[in-house]
């Protein structure tokens, strides 16, 4: 079974609920793109990622940048969002929706999505 989430001139505001409490399992290909998506206010997106799916999202991120061309945009991408969250005061949580827009495209939306329904 496939699934494919595709979000695209989307705002999501106020105290909007998106895909909090998703869970699937037995999925073979998970396919999440965002383009153009705009999450502020209290929003609330993926709010109920563990402790342990952050933490291999940043692992498999990690991994995923070794294979990446250096000099690629996901790359850099990549780079710049683990350099933050080592740097940064605030929680990896809170560094991963700052870039979750740039995340879910191409090969990253598949490791986000393959973490996130587990």
């Amino acid at each position: 079974m496939d699934i494919k989430i595709n979000m695209a001139n989307t705002k999501i505001s106020d105290k909007a609920k998106v895909l909090s409490n998703m869970t699937v399992s037995s999925i073979s290909d998970i396919n999440v793109g965002m383009d153009r998506v705009e999450i502020k206010d209290e929003a609330e997106f993926l709010n109920n990622l563990t402790d342990v799916q952050i933490d291999e999202l940043l692992s498999k991120l990690k991994d995923q940048a070794q294979l990446l061309e250096k000099t690629g945009e996901e790359y850099e991408e990549i780079r710049n969002l683990l350099a933050d969250v080592q740097q940064s005061r605030f929680p990896a949580r809170e560094i991963l929706k700052q870039y979750l827009p740039n995340l879910l495209t191409g090969t990253l939306a598949n490791i986000f999505g393959n973490i996130m329904m587990k």
